[in-house]
This record gives structure tokens, sequence and C-alpha cells, in this order.
């Protein structure tokens, strides 16, 4: 990962995050961000080869260990002390487990990270977890990148649709044996609370099973 250490509280006020990243493989990226012992994420995803425009709000952030009882919901950006932005298939490896890294599709080898233009500004952003009539959409696709995170080798790219205002998400990969497929949408704690049911729309080019 690439890290910015902020001076004490020259992060008070901040809530949006702008940059572009370029990768030379497919990859989940994530922005991190430091305050106190606990570290803050947001994933986002980079195709191969393209630049990715990328915004990402404070409220975006999610803590990247569980948190406890009594943890801010929010991060206190006063309080921050580092700005990272780091390769999540890097993270995982950390685990130490070559078997995990396997399952996921983890392949190691040299990789090259570019980032331009990185500002942080005090502009809010319309919120990509929204609730409207009861309803909780865990993610309204209004940004420029997708905030999912991506394992076993899967591409993902925005639906393409005729249809307007129709948001979604594509997923290319191949099956193979002893790996998992997976693209997982990280949601702030407590977002679904009272919620009584899941409801998504879905369509494959090939029958399968899908969890």
């Amino acid at each position: 990962m690439v890290s910015f250490q902020a001076p004490a509280g020259s992060l008070a006020g901040a809530k949006t995050f702008r940059f572009s990243a370029f990768a030379d493989n497919s990859t989940t990226l994530a922005l991190l961000v430091q305050i106190g012992s606990v570290t803050w994420m947001a994933p986002f995803v980079v195709n191969k080869g393209a630049w990715q425009k990328v915004e990402i709000s404070v409220d975006d952030l999610l803590p990247l260990a569980p948190a406890q009882d009594g943890a801010p919901l929010r991060p206190a950006m006063e309080q921050a002390t580092a700005l990272s932005v780091g390769d999540a298939a890097v993270l995982i490896g950390l685990l130490g487990n070559d078997d995990i890294a396997r399952l996921l599709g983890i392949v190691p080898g040299p990789r090259m990270l570019r980032l331009d233009s990185f500002s942080v500004s005090t502009e809010a952003l319309p919120g990509a977890y929204t609730a409207r009539d009861g309803t909780i959409y865990a993610d309204t696709f209004v940004r420029p990148q997708l905030g999912w995170i991506a394992l076993g080798g899967a591409t993902l790219r925005r639906l393409p649709s005729r249809v307007p205002d129709e948001r979604g998400l594509e997923a290319r990969y191949e099956q193979t044996a002893q790996r998992i497929i997976a693209f997982m949408r990280p949601i702030p704690r407590g977002k679904l609370k009272g919620m009584g049911r899941l409801e998504a729309g879905i369509a494959s080019t090939k029958g399968a099973q899908i969890v």
C-alpha cells in the first residue's frame, strides 16, 4: 500500500476523498483511514489497464475489524493520522495462509499501482446507502467506482443497460475446482436493523447456484 501521514487535526471536517487509480491487473483496492487503533476501509474495484475515478464519502468508511459494542458508527476525522490506498488481495495475503489465498484465487507476483489527483474536501456526497419507503438500498451505484470486493478472479463492471436510470453490477468469472467466486458489498453496522427480507434481481448466462 501507499500511505500519507496526516498532521494532527489536518483532516478535521473532511467529508469526501477523490482520486484516480490505475492497476496493471483487475483487483479490489481499498482506501484506508487510520484513527487511533482502528482502521476504517472503503473497498473499490479497478479493472486492468484502465484509470478508475474514485469518490468516497466518510460515511462509506467501515471498520476493518469487527466493531465492538459502543464503538463509533462513523470515523472521527479530526483524529485521523494516516491515509492509505492498498491492494485488498495483499491484505488477505497477510493472513499468511496459502490455502486461503488459493481458495480465493489470489496469485502472488509483481504489481503496479498508480494514483493521481488525490484530494480531500469538506463537500458532502449523495449517500451510497439510502433508505426510501421502508427499503434499504445496499448500493445506489451513484459513485463512479464499484464499492465491492471481488474474490476468486471475478471481474466486476457496471451492468450494461438500455433502460434509463437502471443501475447494477455485472460479474464475469470462470468456475474452477477448489476456488470460491464471490463479490461482496460491505454495509454499515446497524443499517439493516428491523428489515424482514433481502431482495435482488439476478440473471446468469448459465445455470448456477447462488448463495
